[in-house]
This record gives structure tokens, sequence and C-alpha cells, in this order.
């Protein structure tokens, strides 16, 4: 989760003059009902890339729950993270996403074995 954790924050890391463009780009992706459909196929894309990292981590299928459950987990995260930033204009993304890596990880979860 650790890795994941900072591949995201990387991920999302964008020089202060690209923020308001990205904060727009977000907003519509998830606000317009075709760029919502079309997201699906690359949050599957996205997901899918998560879940071989996590199944090659804790040696199981990609198939298996454990690394499903995590590609889930972490594309709801970073989702409900985006959510919440574009929910005020004074929010942190990258604060939102470490927040919500944070909450989850410290939980004693099984998701580092």
């Amino acid at each position: 989760m650790d890795a994941l954790h900072e591949a995201v924050i990387e991920f999302n890391r964008f020089p202060e003059e690209e923020i308001p463009f990205h904060r727009e780009r977000m907003r519509l992706i998830l606000t317009v009902p075709s760029l919502i459909a079309h997201s699906s196929l690359r949050y599957a894309d996205w997901r899918q890339v998560v879940v071989d990292y996590a199944a090659r981590r804790l040696g199981e299928s990609p198939d298996a729950f454990r690394p499903r459950a995590i590609g889930w987990t972490c594309l709801g995260m970073c989702l409900a993270s985006y959510e919440q930033w574009l929910a005020g204009d004074d929010e942190d993304l990258l604060a939102r996403i470490d927040e919500a890596f944070g909450w989850f990880t410290m939980r004693g979860t099984a998701l580092s074995d």
C-alpha cells in the first residue's frame, strides 16, 4: 500500500500553475455523463494495473479477491479524494489523497503482507 500511495501522489503532483486546469479537467470527468462513461473504461485499465501489482506483491492471481479488492479500494480512495478536492476551492488534492491512504493503511489491514 505504501508503494501505491506514493505512486498515486506522484501521479497527481502538478506544478502550481497547472492545478486550475487539472481541477477543471477532473470536474468535467466527474460530472459530464459522456465523460463519466468514458472514464469508467480508463478506470478499469487503471484498476487492472493496481490489481496486477498487488497480485505480484501478494503472490496471488490477479483474479483473486485481495488484489481485486485493493484495485477497487485504491480507485475509490482516489475518486473520493477528487470529489472532496473539487468541493472546495481551498482543498489540497495531495493532502486529500494522503489522508485517504493514511486512513486506510493505519487500520491494520493485511494489505502489506
